[in-house]
């Protein structure tokens, strides 16, 4: 006899897992299709685990099609037909909620005996110089002297700095990570707040590299060459030279993080993006005062072209540190988008949310949240900052945006970008590369 417990459904690059009280094996045919393909995790008499092929089960045995409820499945189920759909579970470890390779999350500032930050240059190699602290823009990471805990590998990191992901450069000679102009957005203060520095560890995923982003004018060969629809709404990425059957890459324009899941593919060498989709329009006025507000906090307005312009204009500098390709030297890379929290609140419930994996993304903005976990004897309460206002003044693409923290003007409809909802991801890697 055997028994249905967890049902995972793989969709491109997502894959989600649900309870047999969360989905009906009527509700998981309808969602089969040549993207979809679903596992279930049966356990024998014995408690013995079995990964099984519902996809090919559906179409191959009619018993299991017209099983509509999991007792009818579990009463079709034998020693035969389970040794015969019998699989491989991708990036879980069978009949669990435990990823095999996930990306790891480090909290650069709240890691105690582990990390130096620092101000710093990575042409020159200066850093912690106080007197040219506003000259060193890059923000430099390293390892403690005499560390002797857990330690991510650097050349293996991508740096985020309060929400935004910046370019990595590693010094390999002095075991240095550079989140290239990640310094300047720790200027702002957000009223004494700690700042978010977040390190995103492939080491147990693959190598990575970058690759820059450039406009046919700018273009020379190993850059990924930038192109956009007639309409201006979608916009592809040739990288010619790569395999991305090979490879899977990771796109960051403007700092905010496109995720396999979210993008689609052409070709082996190319990729494309809805790029209206995403919230620009307000992540970067939110990029430009953290860069240009200093310490000294006069809470006056910043302007932001119209994003579309803004973010071809990166495409058209020499080396663009807040768009760029991130590739992974793996084939696949599977997204887990489990949670939808309102990060306003400080007393979410999250007793499946690990803090060493998982991703807590701003919705109104696409940012990167830092959070902690306060264990209690009987659940888990997610805790963050909570920042002060910022508001924003439209949402059309064809305007220019401008940031406020106290903004006076009542002719425009302001929208406070941190009075939002988070997602919680997971970045999973499914062998050891």
């Amino acid at each position: 006899m055997y028994s249905t417990h967890l049902i995972y459904i793989e969709n491109k690059s997502r894959i989600d897992i649900y309870t047999t009280e969360e989905i009906t094996p009527a509700q998981m045919q309808e969602l089969a299709n040549l993207n979809t393909r679903i596992y279930t995790a049966v356990q024998d008499d014995l408690l013995v685990t079995y990964i099984l092929d519902y996809s090919r089960m559906i179409v191959d045995y009619e018993e299991v099609a017209i099983a509509t409820s999991w007792d009818s499945f579990n009463a079709v189920l034998t020693d035969a037909l389970v040794l015969g759909y019998s699989t491989r579970l991708p990036a879980y470890q069978p009949n669990t909620r435990i990823p095999t390779n996930p990306v790891k999350v480090w909290d650069a500032l709240a890691t105690f005996n582990t990390f130096n930050l620092d101000y710093g240059d990575y042409l020159t190699g200066k850093y912690n110089l106080f007197v040219y602290r506003w000259l060193l823009h890059d923000l430099r990471i390293s390892i403690q002297e005499g560390c002797t805990g857990d330690m991510p590998n650097l050349g293996r990191c991508l740096p985020v700095v309060n929400g935004f992901v910046c370019r990595p450069a590693y010094d390999t000679t002095n075991n240095a990570l550079y989140a290239l102009d990640g310094a300047k957005l720790c200027w702002h203060n957000y009223k004494y707040s700690t700042p978010e520095v977040q390190l995103l560890d492939f080491t147990s995923v693959a190598d990575i590299e970058t690759v820059s982003i450039h406009n046919e004018d700018k273009y020379v060969n190993g850059d990924a060459l930038f192109s956009a629809s007639p309409d201006d709404t979608r916009w592809s990425f040739i990288l010619t030279g790569y395999d991305l059957s090979k490879y899977t890459a990771i796109l960051v324009l403007g700092g905010i993080m496109i995720l396999p899941d979210e993008y689609g593919l052409l070709s082996n060498e190319q990729i494309y993006v809805d790029i209206d989709k995403f919230p620009f329009n307000k992540a970067l006025p939110l990029r430009r005062m953290l860069e240009e507000e200093s310490v000294s906090s006069a809470e006056i307005a910043y302007k932001v072209k119209p994003y579309h312009e803004q973010l071809k204009d990166e495409f058209n500098t020499e080396l663009s540190t807040n768009s760029f390709i991130l590739l992974v030297k793996t084939n696949r890379l599977y997204i887990n988008r489990s949670k939808t929290l309102d990060s306003w609140k400080n007393y979410n419930t999250v007793n499946d949310f690990d803090r060493n994996n998982a991703i807590l993304i701003n919705s109104a903005t696409g940012t990167i949240r830092n959070f902690h976990l306060d264990r209690l004897a009987d659940r888990n309460e997610l805790i963050i900052q909570n920042h002060e206002n910022i508001y924003i003044n439209c949402d059309s693409r064809n305007k220019t945006q401008i940031s406020f923290i106290e903004p006076d003007c009542r002719h425009h409809n302001f929208q406070d970008i941190n009075h939002c909802t988070c997602t919680g991801l997971k970045i999973l890697g499914d062998i050891n590369e």
